[in-house]
């Protein structure tokens, strides 16, 4: 796949990562809609350059990972951005061993945890707080965006910002609206279409915000309609950075714990949980491939419904 990016040392024993990491964001952004990976692979590619400003992928082990963890937590960075700048650097190492362009014993990754932590219990927003945001009363045009869209997150199986700046005129049918995750559009081999069906609060938010244009390829949302996919992306990133410092602020002056756009889908996640949805459902309406997965969405049940969870174990008697 990438033969042509070798990138050996002058003495021909390793290969150089820069040229890989350039390879594969120019594919990233070849490929379509794919900018928010070209973005990570960029950032990626800078970090390990702070880190160590010249390296070869046979440098890369176990010892290698955990250092560069500790590099990015030294420097206030969190852990699961060092893991989704070391996703791809795995996913670099295991293609080149798959095209054999390297040889090593195993894969440095195998085994090793590229920085995946479980959220605590604040990342989440639980039924008593989406009651206030709910009943929260906006003040303008900026907070009024923010907090439809949240619920239209919310609303909508959890979908991801990304994927509704995606959404075209074609996905809207009569009842329901159809997607396939951008996150997993080009990697997934069976990709799974997420059906969505509009309640009056989603017809409401799209009809709103909704597009004049009747062509079937014209974005959904007006302001997603762009010259072309790079304005697109710079548009969606204004808006969204917009939308969560917003919402951060709502959080505050309700005095409830912050929310931003991304923990909608963890909240639609731990609702359906505690109303009881098998863990199967909620992978399906979120588009998982993995139940496992799934259950990194899921977050421990509130105290109070902890306590009497535990107090109705007798019941029966």
């Amino acid at each position: 796949m990438w033969q042509h990016a070798v990138g050996r040392r002058p003495d021909g024993g390793a290969h150089g990562c820069w040229c890989w990491l350039a390879d594969v964001m120019r594919n990233t952004h070849e490929g379509g809609n794919r900018f928010g990976s070209g973005a990570n692979v960029y950032n990626a590619m800078n970090s390990f350059k702070m880190f160590k400003p010249k390296f070869y992928l046979e440098d890369v082990n176990e010892k290698w990972i955990e250092a560069y963890k500790k590099f990015m937590i030294d420097g206030g960075r969190s852990v699961s951005t060092a893991g989704i700048y070391l996703r791809v650097l795995r996913a670099i190492i295991t293609q080149c061993m798959d095209d054999k362009v390297i040889v090593l014993d195993k894969n440095p990754f195998e085994g090793v945890s590229v920085g995946w932590t479980v959220k605590s219990s604040k990342d989440i927003i639980y039924p008593h707080e989406m009651k206030k945001i709910w009943n929260y009363k906006p003040v303008g045009v900026i907070e009024t965006r923010a907090k439809d869209f949240f619920f239209l997150c919310y609303l909508c199986n959890g979908i991801n910002f990304r994927d509704i700046s995606l959404l075209r005129n074609k996905n809207l049918k009569t009842d329901r609206f159809v997607f396939v995750r951008s996150k997993t559009s080009s990697t997934t081999a069976n990709e799974r279409e997420i059906t969505v069906y509009l309640s009056d609060e989603v017809i409401r938010i799209i009809d709103k915000y909704r597009t004049k244009s009747t062509k079937p390829d014209a974005f959904l949302f007006d302001m997603f309609n762009c010259k072309d996919l790079k304005h697109h992306n710079a548009t969606f990133i204004r808006y969204k950075r917009q939308a969560n410092k917003t919402l951060t602020s709502i959080s505050t002056k309700l005095g409830i714990n912050r929310v931003y756009l991304g923990i909608a889908r963890h909240s639609f996640a731990t609702k359906l949980k505690l109303d009881g949805t098998p863990t199967i459902h909620i992978s399906e309406y979120m588009g998982h491939t993995s139940e496992k997965t799934t259950a990194n969405y899921l977050k421990q049940l509130p105290s109070e419904q902890h306590k009497q969870m535990n107090k109705s174990l007798l019941s029966f008697k």
